[in-house]
């Protein structure tokens, strides 16, 4: 009965094949093998589709030297019975460090020889990303003999078409190299570099041996040898030992050596779904065995190894011709000669930096670069401590050779303050006032509203914290776009003065911070001081984009009875401010019952505030200290008919205040007002207030606003009263959120915990949390 049963289904195979019905009989060959796989009355020598040997799935993940990889394998017979086996076989690689992969389609045949050996050749072709993302197609022949001691394989590996790539090409010194940086006059002279990407055609060969005593422990070893057009030729072996612990799960660690990669250790796990499971553990159930291939380049995730050559030129070329040199005194470095005329070359550079000898290179050459070594250059008491640098000239620190860029108090020193006016690049540089005759340390504005262009600021640092060096306002910004600060640091200061000091003042324009620091601190000293102001960034109708790690601090602190208000960013009409991996803080500290107010971001009228990335960070704190009556109030983020977004899971927003009487303190995590709106997912928000009659509010929604908050945490804590969300006029649209509530009920306070408290407002709440600890209050409150 089960030969007729099988002799039909054979009938009905043959007959799907002539009608080309391979799809459906693919199908049933993936369902119907395990039922077929132990029929004893199916001929040896019988080609047929519904199989003894299902499919089979392997993922395989490799850990080396810190590089994580991935290889995924779908192995499917096509034509098989016990003795041989023709297959298909679609693979994928990945390599999270080179981020290179590889997809490949194979097929192969295998014939079992006396129950001795397997013999068995294959063909694959795979597309390949390079680590430069360049598409390589890679052919890859194949020969192997499995035993049941032994293994042979051999591979080989063809890239088809374009093997070679050009990544990148410049001069040395564009590379970080400055080994062959020369001068001559006004010309930099270096050598040629060009960077090559190349794949290399070659091949592979293993022994494998089993060990008989130990069932599943397998040692390999072979080598491989490949070829590139451009570089020397790569050649090496490797050794692996394979443990299967049963026939899902296997264990390898590998160990290669070459002349171009050095050393490679691996350890990976090997998982595989069906293929042939039988229990007869006779070699037979090796037909279905994973094609091992890419030996020497599987650390890469491509099908052959990928490597990058530096080729450097033999000649020196001219880099620059427009380079003018000073140096800061008569000390030159090569040995000038007695009567040495200055003319700015390499050989005879000006000793000092005024503005007769920047309008006289001006004159000579439009776009130019001077050339500072290490020195203070005094300002020009001509033009009043001010030096005005013409579009397309641009000034350089460089070491005491000019080779490299300048470096921490290498960097040259410039005394006054410096005018801009546009295309400029100022790199490597340090500004500090000449004894206070400086307000401004760096000016960039354009005239009569037209905007000037292209300023990069990299490498540089403006101002001190000291009244002789500081300025009133580190750089102003007026009528300018794409400027650009990079790297740097910024910082105003002033000391007992009735005015305001701002690290940056933009208007009317486009301002990109990356990487950089921008501190403004005022201190109040002598009592006579009645206010101290500090404000990091004061930003009118423009916008900024902070990004990659920038801070902006804003400190206004005072000793005694003084008024102190700290701004980390104020924007009061119609910006656009972005905040991406960055940090905004302010701090008012002050004394004996005078004000103490911190925003870290004020905006009004139209303006937009964005909080994204890995960790934007929003702080307020305000402080009083002394037993009279004070106003302490910090505010995160206080936004006047504007929008607020924060578009970060670890976003966080913080107020907190202190004083240690009888004063009225507040702390606000948001403050929306006028008809602003807030888009908050994610993130926390709080507000913290530890004195007595305190209150905090994570979130205040005043007049006709709108908070829609999910996925968030809102932490309040004071003394008075504590609410997560106080609304007044207003919607509030929250969702998924967490409230951590406390409120203390010091001094004789009943302890008033709300998390969410609405007067006269819209509320609309799904699946949020509420943790509260105080004496009275709720989870929400509706009035």
């Amino acid at each position: 009965m089960e030969k007729n049963i099988t002799s039909s289904f054979s009938d009905l195979i043959n007959t799907l094949l002539k009608k080309k019905y391979w799809l459906i009989t693919l199908a049933i060959n993936f369902i119907s093998a395990p039922v077929f796989a132990n029929q004893p009355n199916i001929p040896n020598n019988t080609l047929f589709l519904l199989t003894n040997i299902p499919p089979s799935l392997s993922a395989q993940i490799d850990m080396s030297n810190g590089n994580g990889s991935f290889q995924g394998n779908f192995f499917l017979p096509v034509l098989a019975n016990f003795d041989h086996i023709l297959y298909a076989d679609l693979e994928g690689q990945y390599s999270a460090n080179q981020d290179s992969s590889l997809l490949g389609l194979g097929a192969g045949y295998r014939q079992l020889v006396n129950q001795a050996q397997i013999f068995g050749g294959y063909l694959f072709l795979s597309r390949n990303l390079t680590p430069d993302k360049h598409e390589l197609w890679v052919a890859n022949p194949g020969l192997e003999c499995l035993g049941k001691a032994w293994d042979f394989r051999v591979n080989g590996y063809f890239p088809i078409g374009v093997k070679s790539w050009s990544t990148q090409e410049g001069y040395a010194e564009d590379f970080g190299d400055y080994e062959f940086v020369a001068f001559r006059e006004h010309q930099m002279l270096d050598r040629w570099i060009k960077d090559l990407e190349q794949a290399g055609s070659g091949g592979d060969a293993e022994v494998g041996y089993h060990v008989a005593k130990i069932k599943g422990l397998s040692f390999y070893a072979g080598p491989y040898y490949y070829r590139f057009n451009d570089s020397h030729d790569m050649y090496g072996g490797e050794a692996r030992i394979k443990y299967d612990l049963n026939n899902h799960f296997s264990f390898l660690a590998v160990d290669s050596y070459d002349n171009q990669n050095k050393n490679i250790f691996t350890l990976a796990l090997r998982i595989t779904i069906g293929g042939n499971t039988s229990k007869d553990h006779d070699l037979a159930e090796r037909l279905s065995d994973p094609v091992e291939h890419y030996i020497a380049s599987r650390e890469q995730g491509t099908a052959t190894p990928i490597i990058k050559k530096h080729y450097i030129s033999s000649a020196l070329s001219t880099e620059e011709n427009d380079i003018w040199f000073f140096e800061s005194d008569n000390s030159n470095v090569r040995k000038r000669v007695k009567n040495d005329t200055e003319d700015g070359t390499y050989e005879h550079p000006y000793d000092s930096i005024d503005q007769a000898t920047l309008d006289s290179i001006y004159a000579k050459q439009k776009t130019t670069k001077l050339y500072l070594k290490p020195g203070t250059y005094a300002s020009d008491s001509t033009t009043q401590g001010q030096l005005t640098v013409k579009s397309g000239m641009s000034i350089y620190g460089r070491t005491s050779d000019f080779v490299r860029p300048a470096n921490g108090n290498d960097r040259a020193l410039l005394q006054g303050g410096m005018t801009l006016l546009g295309s400029n690049t100022l790199d490597s540089l340090r500004f500090t006032n000449n004894d206070g005759t400086q307000n401004v340390g760096i000016t960039i504005t354009g005239t009569g509203g037209n905007h000037i262009k292209d300023i990069t600021l990299n490498n540089i640092n403006v101002g001190a914290t000291n009244a002789n060096d500081g300025y009133a306002t580190g750089i102003l910004i007026n009528y300018a776009d794409n400027i650009f600060i990079k790297n740097s640091s910024v910082i105003s200061f002033l000391q007992d003065s009735a005015d305001y000091t701002r690290g940056i003042d933009v208007s009317n324009s486009i301002l990109t911070l990356d990487n950089s620091d921008i501190i403004a601190t005022n201190r109040a000293v002598n009592a006579s001081i009645t206010a101290s102001s500090a404000t990091g960034i004061y930003i009118y109708q423009s916008t900024l984009n902070v990004l990659n790690g920038s801070t902006i601090t804003a400190a206004a602190t005072a000793s005694g009875a003084q008024t102190t208000m700290a701004y980390g960013i104020f924007g009061p009409t119609k910006n656009k401010i972005k905040i991406d991996n960055s940090s905004v803080s302010a701090i008012a500290t002050t004394q004996n019952g005078a004000t103490a107010k911190a925003y870290g971001i004020e905006v009004s009228k139209n303006s937009s505030v964005t909080l994204q990335g890995t960790k934007p960070a929003i702080t307020a704190n305000a402080s009083v200290s002394g037993n009279n009556d004070a106003t302490v109030q910090a505010y995160g983020i206080s936004a006047d008919n504007s929008t607020v977004n924060v578009n970060s899971t670890r976003a966080t927003i913080s107020a907190t205040t202190h004083a240690s009487g009888a004063n009225t303190v507040t702390s606000y995590g948001i403050e929306l007002l006028s008809s602003s709106v807030a888009n908050i997912t994610g993130g926390t928000i709080k507000a913290d207030s530890d004195s007595y009659q305190a209150a905090a509010f994570a979130a205040y929604v005043d007049t006709g606003s709108t908070l829609n908050i999910s996925k968030a945490t809102l932490m309040a804590n004071a003394n008075e009263a504590a609410a997560g969300i106080f609304a007044n006029s207003s919607t509030v649209n929250a969702r998924f959120t967490t409230f951590n509530i406390t409120s203390n009920g010091l001094h004789g306070f009943d302890g008033l915990g709300y998390g969410i408290y609405t007067v006269g407002s819209k509320l609309t709440q799904t699946k949020n949390t509420f943790n509260r600890k105080s004496a009275m209050g709720g989870d929400t409150v509706v009035f």
